[in-house]
């Protein structure tokens, strides 16, 4: 487009402008016109490279030069300005070579104008060259319109955005192919043919509204919105419609986009979103976000219901609302691991605190929340209440190491405490035995009941003994253990000096269930023994004293048994045959 302005300009001044350039490009001569347009032939006038970044290929001899040194180049006629603008005609002529060896390029243009010194004749010739100047002009015009229009024409079918057309009367007066490519209508089914026509029923009225006001002085109209367009085979696309007035006419120029697909998937994105509301909100766990500064942004209700806080209450504060000082540390500890890692973390046991002061062991998980970016702009995660499921997990525990008739330890926990007392961390360690006599012989002659009571008496002297962290084991009918770690031979001893003390404090305070425990200690270092060699040893140290009190043993409980039948009545014949079955069995016990 620069070139046919140029062209006009040029035109519009040939009568009034003189440009000679010489071989070297540069500019000798112009006339008044040009010199107030640019400002040039004056002292220190620059050159043609200067002027004009690029020289003419068929420059010739400097044209001035030649109007100076070769008069046979001269032109016949020749127009000057004045300095007051006031010009003379004269004809006017270019030379475009320059002489040299080998010739350079150059240019020499002659603008010429008849004064009216000149005859009518030269008055008629003006007129005719002014014409031809005109004539001229208009077909530079015409051509730079088609060249205009083939333009717009090539980027309006190539630009790949679907434009339309549109008359005040809703007519549809032009499209480009890509509407056709848009819709499936050919441009010939779509002209003259009401825009109205390829609207959804349901966006016709205000688009229709719009179409009015935006032609009524002083309304303001959207220029962007969407709507939905009929196809040809009937289906309906999305499409974000930009339309705007031609200026100076009351025909409107829309571009439309195919948004169809984009639509499908935000439709798709919300549904996604609502389903995953919907999931976050029926689990049973509780779930949470927050930002990087630990601030709750979303909830569920499972998790308002845990803590006893309503969403309002809890949305916006810092976790610290429900933990403690010393799980506020856990929890940040657990959240900057997961930062600087990236990593999805689970398994996170905190205490939290609910509303009503209640304390809930839970099991947390954390994600991190990223941007489009792929920047951390938070967390999420889910918290389950384990407190019952703990609750559980401590008494299945206590079952599956507990004896159930004592509180004591059983064998199971005993074989575990052995493992770990081979440890030389534990050295020394002493092992105590315990035997209740005549167990047997109660459980036959008084029963089950009576032989777990004196099994309760006998696990509760020796609770009273110990500490409530020293391990206390039955490992079975009539079998107590004492497992004593870092404990040498005299602490043993003593310990069983304890456990003796509160035997005689037993039978001296209930004679009606007395009790007496075999005792047998030992005491090894775990790098030259193993914990099963000091085992056996108390074990053999416990019969041998058992052995040696049978006796005392035997004279107790017959005491026992004779006191309980007198409180039964007078002995008869029955009783003193029950006595002496009593006693042969207590013999055979104690052998």
């Amino acid at each position: 487009m620069a070139a046919p302005w140029f062209m006009s300009a040029l035109l519009d001044y040939i009568s009034d402008a003189v440009l000679v350039c010489d071989r070297n490009g540069r500019i000798v001569y112009m006339n008044s016109s040009m010199q107030r347009l640019a400002g040039l032939f004056h002292p220190g006038q620059p050159s043609c490279h200067e002027a004009f970044p690029q020289h003419c290929a068929n420059c010739a001899v400097c044209p001035f030069a030649s109007l100076t040194t070769s008069p046979a180049h001269l032109p016949a006629e020749i127009t000057l300005t004045t300095a007051r603008q006031k010009t003379v005609t004269v004809r006017c002529r270019t030379h475009l070579s320059l002489p040299g060896t080998p010739p350079l390029p150059g240019l020499l243009v002659v603008l010429q104008n008849i004064t009216t010194v000149k005859t009518l004749q030269e008055k008629y010739r003006q007129a005719l060259l002014a014409l031809n100047q005109q004539i001229l002009k208009q077909q530079k015009l015409q051509e730079e319109l088609q060249f205009s229009e083939n333009l717009y024409r090539t980027i309006l079918d190539y630009t790949g955005m679907a434009v339309i057309l549109i008359e005040e009367d809703h007519t549809i007066s032009m499209v480009n192919p890509e509407v056709s490519r848009l819709c499936g209508f050919q441009p010939d089914e779509l002209l003259g043919r009401k825009w109205d026509e390829f609207v959804h029923p349901a966006d016709l009225p205000w688009m229709q509204a719009l179409h009015a006001a935006r032609r009524t002085p002083g309304q303001k109209v959207p220029n962007h919105y969407e709507f939905r367009l009929r196809c040809k085979d009937g289906s309906y696309r999305n499409i974000f419609y930009s339309i705007s007035i031609i200026p100076g006419s009351r025909q409107s120029v829309g571009s439309m986009l195919d948004i169809t697909e984009r639509y499908r998937m935000e439709k798709a994105l919300r549904q996604s979103e609502e389903k995953y509301r919907l999931l976050v909100e029926s689990i049973a766990d509780g779930f949470y976000e927050t930002d990087l500064k630990g601030r709750i942004v979303f909830c569920n209700s499972a998790l308002c219901r845990m803590l006893g806080y309503n969403r309002e209450e809890v949305i916006g504060e810092s976790y610290s609302l429900i933990v403690d000082e010393e799980n506020r540390r856990k929890v940040f500890r657990a959240f900057n691991s997961v930062y600087s890692t990236g990593r999805h973390e689970k398994g996170f046991t905190w205490d939290l605190i609910t509303k009503d002061g209640e304390s809930k062991t839970v099991e947390v998980s954390i994600s991190l929340l990223r941007n489009e970016q792929d920047e951390p702009t938070g967390f999420c995660g889910i918290i389950r209440d384990i407190t019952e499921k703990q609750a559980i997990t401590r008494k299945l525990r206590d079952l599956s190491i507990k004896d159930t008739l004592t509180g004591l330890f059983n064998r199971h926990y005993f074989n575990e405490k052995m493992q770990e007392l081979a440890s030389p961390r534990y050295s020394p360690v002493s092992i105590i035995c315990c035997d209740l006599d005549g167990l047997k012989f109660v459980n036959d002659t008084m029963g089950h009941k009576t032989g777990d009571y004196l099994l309760q008496v006998a696990a509760a002297i020796l609770k009273k003994c110990f500490r409530s962290d020293d391990t206390i084991c039955r490992l079975g009918g009539d079998e107590f253990v004492i497992l004593l770690p870092n404990t040498d031979a005299d602490a043993a001893q003593a310990a069983c000096c304890r456990i003796r003390e509160q035997v005689e404090l037993h039978n001296s305070t209930r004679p009606e269930t007395p009790v007496h425990l075999s005792l047998g200690t030992a005491t090894g270092d775990t790098a030259s023994m193993s914990p099963g060699e000091i085992f056996r040893q108390a074990d053999s140290n416990m019969y041998k004293e058992k052995f040696a009190s049978s006796q005392s043993t035997r004279s107790m409980v017959t005491r026992a048994l004779t006191r309980a039948m007198q409180r039964a009545g007078r002995p008869g014949s029955d009783t003193r045959r029950k006595l002496e079955e009593f006693s042969q069995l207590l013999e055979n016990i104690l052998k």
